[in-house]
């Protein structure tokens, strides 16, 4: 299953120059991974006790006041995955 989530960058969420700071990724993966786990009908209780992990990569930088699509899917034993489409 595939799923994928948008948010727009904001200013806050950026240095002086409008790149994103990198720590926002993991709360909007986390968001992402989040929205495929009600699509599914997963939870994280589930997941942890099959020992799955969630793997994030973003693939480039993102800035100020674009919208960021991240796309999350789910393999195999439930195990999920994210990465930031640009």
């Amino acid at each position: 299953m595939i799923s994928s989530t948008t948010v727009r960058v904001n200013y806050s969420e950026t240095d002086q120059m409008g790149v994103v700071y990198h720590a926002n990724y993991l709360i909007w993966f986390d968001r992402a991974r989040t929205e495929l786990m009600r699509d599914t009908g997963l939870t994280y209780r589930a997941l942890e006790q099959q020992g799955c992990t969630s793997r994030c990569r973003r693939s480039r930088f993102a800035i100020a006041p674009r919208r960021v699509t991240m796309i999350s899917c789910a393999f195999g034993a439930g195990c999920a995955s994210c990465f930031h489409a640009g």
